[in-house]
């Protein structure tokens, strides 16, 4: 299914020479030969883009929504350009696995037809609707349910039928883990963004999401 172990949130970055979920940031990951984590939102005319928050206030000071704008006004005001997830998935071109974070509200088909045609190895995360979605329509591709606090409760949870899980590391709790281990389901840890966290986790998933890539001391891959 998947071949990485590591999953490089947002790509490789520092915010000052190269952008978070960038073309650019996206390159420095290929270099690496580890896997990429990469979050997609949907603009007002239903354009799919790499982008992490829900408004550009943290890295544009901007509080303008996502969902509000179109993606020719988006990259008006961003000084940097946003890359859409057509964009993403032309450059990686099956080089590198994939984690999708599908933070999308509408049931548009063309991102789960584009998913279902790209040939390379990739999974997908998300709310309940968005695996109920997948469950229903789209057999092909592996969802996975996020286990956090932050998630609100939906009744569709009890319905759903996820390939995998991805844990929240801010909540883990070693019991619980055991009893999702039981499962025998894929279990993706989310996310070590310090050395501390990276060797706390790193022998206990099997596959991690890792951000701040360039402060972490991590065994290069040969």
């Amino acid at each position: 299914m998947i071949n990485n172990k590591l999953f490089i949130n947002k790509g490789i970055y520092d915010n000052k020479n190269i952008f978070e979920n960038t073309l650019e940031s996206i390159k420095e990951t290929l270099k690496t030969k580890h896997g990429i984590y990469l979050t997609i939102r949907e603009t007002k005319d239903h354009i799919f883009i790499i982008y992490e928050d829900s408004n550009l206030s943290r890295l544009q000071n901007i509080k303008d929504k996502i969902s509000d704008m179109t993606y020719e006004d988006l990259n008006y005001i961003s000084f940097y350009h946003i890359p859409t997830l057509e964009e993403a998935l032309k450059l990686i071109n099956g080089k590198i696995d994939i984690i999708f974070d599908l933070k999308i509200k509408s049931k548009n088909k063309k991102i789960y037809d584009m998913l279902e045609n790209y040939k390379g190895n990739y999974l997908v995360v998300g709310a309940p609707r968005v695996i109920n979605e997948i469950n229903k329509n789209h057999e092909s591709i592996k969802a996975g349910e996020i286990i956090t606090k932050k998630r609100k409760f939906s009744i569709l949870s009890l319905f759903i039928k996820p390939d995998f899980k991805s844990y929240d590391l801010e909540y883990f709790d070693n019991i619980k883990y055991k009893k999702l281990k039981e499962d025998g389901k894929l279990i993706i840890g989310y996310k070590a963004d310090n050395q501390t966290k990276y060797n706390e986790f790193k022998d206990i998933f099997e596959y991690l999401v890792i951000d701040n890539y360039q402060n972490i001391k991590i065994k290069k891959i040969s």
